[in-house]
């Protein structure tokens, strides 16, 4: 639809921000209009053109730095993905919103334009002709965003139980202590290995069920090195513990001494063991209730919202079109072998991007085809020459092939072209002592140790000005605070009518 891929620069600044976590902004309006629409995907037969995607990537790069996070170059793809990606599932909450006829209040449309012309005043018919927009344009961007965020708050809605609000709260004073055992499933063929992890963690519960110490066990064969060496102890946790849901929902369905069956995660399987419970202080329900009410009413309905959207996905047709973002839906779909074909098509397209070239290695790596990562690493490199992160990944790549030379000569490049990076010269001086080039590593830990001194000299600065602010805000409250309480009688206070000192009394 030609609205849809006009939305222009002027949305931007008036509109509310509609969907946590979803944004549309314009199609083609940075970028001047009526140029030709250039298609990265299609959702159902509407177009998402690659002039969308630049425009919500530039507004994430914007968020990032508001933030104070920079976005590397390395990142561009990936972000340009995670647009696309937005981009689909608001196409996909507009036409559900109109196939459902969703209604919006014309009001508030007026109230938003009436805001708009009350901000840009004598510039807002130019601003609107500057976007290629009219103001039926502008109305009816502003109603199908409208929409959208009525049906997100519909398909958001729960209702929670006073019983269950206090099942909630008695399940959050119980707290358990477990260990566990991870056994993490092997690369095979360039695959995991994910039932030969449930064969081995099969044979090691008939172990720890016919006898043998958990935590010896755990000492020798569990994958999580951080508390294998403790018996696979994991401490007291409750059910807010940044755990994966799945360790969480099979640790809590235990009784004391239980071994759970195989628990699948992420991660790999689990075995696990409760070894102690017991239930904490808390504020009564009363006073948490409300709060409470709150956070799962947010949890619950946006779990519910993604549950509608992951219907609505896997209902439509969405062809993604441009390869670059086809081969980084293969990956996360661990379709490598096509996500490097995905990739090479890409680079036919664009030769002279760098980042292309530095995935591909990535994928390259991924089914061991060492050589032909480290060519594309060394293209990518070339081409993206004044990136240090290029000449690093470069390096590693030459390391892991135990190419020494060459590694230090793209190291000594990554250290070039970023002369101030602390922790990329922290991680040289530790990578050339274990490859034997102590020269050169006392060299990196000296610039370390220079760019250091700098950040702490700098630090001290900024504190010594925030002290020297504090202490001058406190002299001027003192000042205005003495001025306040000598105003009635102050000695020498001049004459209202004319503005001579007055006469103070004698005793």
């Amino acid at each position: 639809m030609q609205l849809r891929q006009k939305m222009k620069w002027i949305i931007i600044v008036v509109c509310v921000a509609f969907v946590a976590t979803l944004l549309y902004v314009g199609g083609v309006g940075l970028f001047g209009g009526g140029q030709p629409v250039q298609a990265v995907a299609r959702v159902n037969g509407e177009v998402i053109s690659a002039a969308d995607v630049q425009q919500v990537y530039f507004q994430t790069v914007n968020l990032y730095r508001q933030f104070g996070q920079n976005v590397s170059p390395i990142q561009r793809h990936s972000l340009e993905f995670n647009a696309l990606q937005q981009l689909v599932d608001y196409e996909l909450m507009v036409q559900a919103a109109k196939r459902e006829r969703v209604k919006v209040d014309e009001r508030e449309i007026n109230d938003t334009i009436l805001r708009i012309k009350n901000e840009y005043g004598d510039r807002y018919a130019a601003a609107l002709r500057a976007a290629g927009m009219t103001e039926r344009d502008l109305r009816n961007a502003l109603r199908e965003q409208l929409m959208v965020e009525t049906l997100r708050k519909e398909r958001s809605t729960v209702d929670i139980s006073d019983e269950e609000l206090r099942r909630v709260y008695e399940e959050s004073l119980q707290e358990i202590e477990v260990r566990h055992i991870l056994i993490e499933p092997e690369t095979v063929n360039g695959e995991l290995d994910w039932s030969g992890a449930l064969k081995t963690a099969e044979e090691l519960l008939q172990r720890i069920r016919a006898g043998e110490d958990f935590a010896e066990i755990a000492a020798v064969h569990s994958a999580d090195t951080g508390s294998s060496v403790d018996g696979g102890n994991l401490g007291w946790i409750d059910r807010d513990t940044p755990f994966v849901q799945e360790f969480l929902d099979a640790a809590f369905g235990l009784e004391v001494g239980e071994v759970s069956d195989p628990v699948r995660t992420s991660f790999g399987y689990h075995l696990i063991q409760v070894t102690d419970s017991r239930v904490k202080e808390e504020r009564p329900f009363d006073e948490v209730r409300d709060s409470l009410k709150a956070r799962l009413e947010a949890e619950r309905g946006f779990a519910r919202f993604q549950e509608w959207l992951d219907e609505e996905r896997s209902k439509a047709r969405i062809e993604i079109l441009a390869p670059q973002y086809m081969a980084i839906q293969l990956m996360l779909n661990n379709r490598i072998d096509q996500a490097i074909a995905q990739y090479r098509e890409a680079i036919a397209v664009s030769p002279l991007d760098a980042y292309l070239y530095y995935h591909l290695a990535n994928a390259l790596e991924e089914v061991e085809a060492h050589d032909e990562a480290l060519e594309a690493y060394l293209k990518a490199a070339e081409l993206g020459r004044f990136d240090p992160e290029l000449w690093f990944a470069l390096g590693q790549a030459y390391r892991r092939q135990e190419n020494f030379e060459q590694a230090k000569d793209a190291y000594l490049k990554a250290s070039e072209y970023a002369p101030n990076n602390l922790s990329l010269h922290q991680a040289l001086a530790v990578i050339f002592e274990g490859m034997g080039y102590e020269d050169l590593a006392a060299e990196q830990a000296a610039k370390a140790d220079e760019i250091l001194e700098l950040l702490l000299a700098q630090e001290q600065e900024r504190q010594a000005q925030i002290r020297a602010q504090e202490e001058l805000l406190r002299q001027l409250e003192e000042a205005a605070l003495e001025a306040q309480q000598g105003v009635p009688g102050v000695a020498g206070q001049a004459d209202s009518a004319t503005g001579e000192p007055q006469d103070q009394p004698q005793d």
